[in-house]
């Protein structure tokens, strides 16, 4: 390998300072796509443990920045520290991988080491506890219109390949010297698939535009409700009849706005194991008098607090039955697992004269496999979430991906965050950000067709060839004797 010097050292800062902006509450789109070629630059002119260390010192404290202050302040910050680095041990493991095995192998094969290690292994890391797909690439090509529907194919591990490909390739060129007689293959090679994951987006952005809508709301709990649930006025969490006050202003204004669904945000209210049933009756009677589907929400607590809780939703149809009870299958760790029971695995769906609906609770729309669970022909999946400003914006526009891999129309009504609407292009149809707008209704016109995708049918099937074909290609590079790199 050509001798590290200096400007190595330079190139390491740089690919920290992006990769800080690959993820987290500060992505830009941009930043993969030059800090994953500086990185593995980086390991490539060092020997293969110098190089891992440095991609896991570089994983783990970009991530720490990009997500600070995601943890509870009350988790010292050493901890903090190390669950980051813990996770940093094995996402760094792409970088080794094509250290130790590249070099022997040649041409474009020696290019696909790095984005079939990087898909495999950030794949596996999806399958952890508490964790679900953050961190993904994919997420910070939000608004990259025709490259996030590739995300109809693969998922989005096709597009975090694409994006690691182009690292892997951009280094080829550069131990060339980017000489085009010695890399037009490579290049060649890379750049007609980008062509083709560019015409293909195109295309189905144009084929695929839904002419028949329905109206649909996103009620979020207003600011002095939000105070009194999360203990800032004093005095204690439940009060039922502001409870029940709430209910009925916002869906009602909601309602005569031409609203046929009404979706609260997860944790409309807090509600005592005392009240619900009378919570409910009341959303049956406002449904029924509305003539709307209405999906009631409330973390249902013990007034005594020694039982855990439910992360309830209810959807009620135009007739006040309910049509679904539904607990949170997802809790997020520290925050909702010591307090909440878990829900079964079954995601709720119901056939409506506007087309098919079902429904997850925030967190549940982080496991693409969970989702993709859903029953067939779902035309608006309903996410009632809450983020909080650290997940605002980016916890939304991971949602809209769900929309482009599942072929359906997505409302998210968030409490603190970015409530959105968008159809199964990834097309935002509203938005209405709760830290910016003293307003707690959104109207969207969505459509509520089922559109069919390839990832619908396969699901998890490109990264599993992601696996195999790392395995192929380690097999081949370990039996070769390796080939010269240049500086």
């Amino acid at each position: 390998p050509a001798q590290p010097n200096r400007r190595s050292f330079f190139i390491l800062v740089m690919a920290f300072g992006f990769m800080i902006f690959s993820d987290g509450q500060w992505a830009w789109a941009v930043a993969p796509w030059v800090g994953l070629p500086l990185l593995l630059r980086f390991v490539r002119l060092h020997r293969p443990l110098t190089g891992y260390l440095a991609a896991v010192g570089v994983v783990t404290a970009s991530s720490f920045i990009a997500w600070y202050g995601l943890y509870p302040a009350s988790i010292p910050k050493p901890i903090q520290v190390l669950y980051y680095l813990l996770p940093s041990l094995v996402l760094a493991l792409p970088y080794l991988a094509d250290r130790l095995i590249a070099p022997r192998l040649a041409g474009v094969w020696a290019t696909l080491v790095f984005p079939m290690a990087f898909t495999a292994i950030r794949f596996a890391m999806s399958f952890r506890p508490g964790h679900g797909t953050y961190g993904s690439l994919a997420y910070t090509q939000y608004g990259n219109l025709p490259l996030m529907q590739l995300a109809s194919v693969t998922g989005i591990w096709g597009i975090a390949f694409l994006i690691a490909w182009f690292a892997s390739t951009v280094n080829a060129c550069w131990e060339n010297d980017f000489d085009f007689r010695r890399v037009r293959k490579i290049a060649g090679v890379y750049g007609c698939v980008w062509l083709l994951v560019y015409a293909y987006g195109a295309a189905r952005l144009f084929l695929i535009d839904a002419e028949k809508t329905v109206r649909v709301a996103a009620v979020m709990t207003p600011d002095h409700a939000m105070a009194r649930m999360m203990g800032e006025r004093g005095g204690g969490p439940f009060d039922f009849r502001e409870s029940l006050a709430v209910l009925k202003s916002k869906t009602i204004k909601a309602a005569r706005a031409g609203a046929k669904i009404v979706a609260w945000q997860e944790y409309a209210d807090l509600i005592s194991d005392d009240h619900i049933d009378a919570y409910i009756r009341q959303g049956q009677k406002l449904a029924d008098r509305e003539n709307i589907y209405l999906l009631l929400t409330a973390g249902v607590l013990d007034k005594h607090f020694k039982e855990k809780g439910e992360n309830l939703s209810v959807l009620i149809d135009p007739e006040g039955q309910i049509r679904w009870k539904y607990l949170k299958r997802y809790l997020v760790p520290m925050v909702e697992e010591p307090y909440f029971k878990r829900g079964d695995r079954k995601i709720p769906s119901e056939e409506t004269p506007y087309g098919k609906i079902a429904q997850v609770i925030c967190f549940d729309n982080d496991h693409p496999r969970y989702v993709r669970s859903a029953a067939d022909d779902v035309g608006l999946l309903v996410v009632p979430s809450f983020d909080g400003r650290i997940l605002t914006p980016v916890h939304s526009k991971m949602a809209v991906f769900r929309a482009i891999e599942n072929g359906f129309s997505i409302l998210k009504p968030t409490g603190r965050g970015l409530s959105i609407a968008a159809d199964a292009c990834g097309r935002v149809i509203a938005k209405q950000n709760y830290f910016t707008t003293k307003k707690s209704v959104m109207l969207a016109d969505v459509p509520i067709q089922a559109v069919h995708t390839i990832y619908e049918k396969i699901g998890g099937v490109f990264p599993w060839v992601s696996v195999l074909g790392l395995v192929g290609l380690a097999a081949v590079g370990l039996r070769s004797p390796g080939r010269p790199r240049h500086s």
